[in-house]
């Protein structure tokens, strides 16, 4: 998974994201297991279309959505 600030928020938030984070160049990786991959979404709360929150929310999207959603044989029960 590649995860990263949401590009709504002001640059000094995305910074603070980024610190938070440990990312690097604005993003970060994750590798997830494929059988935890949708508690690992739900639990950071990325299960969700981010466009349904505001950016403050939820500071965090995923940047490699549709390789992650791909992933899953039956996505049931995940919002895309």
């Amino acid at each position: 998974m590649r995860i990263g600030p949401h590009p709504d928020l002001t640059e000094n938030q995305r910074k603070a994201i980024e610190l938070d984070y440990g990312m690097e160049n604005g993003e970060m990786l994750i590798p997830v297991r494929k059988g935890f991959l949708f508690y690992f979404l739900k639990r950071i709360g990325l299960d969700i279309d981010p466009n349904v929150r505001q950016p403050r929310h939820q500071q965090i999207v995923l940047f490699n959505r549709d390789d992650v959603y791909a992933a899953f044989s039956n996505s049931e029960g995940i919002a895309r």
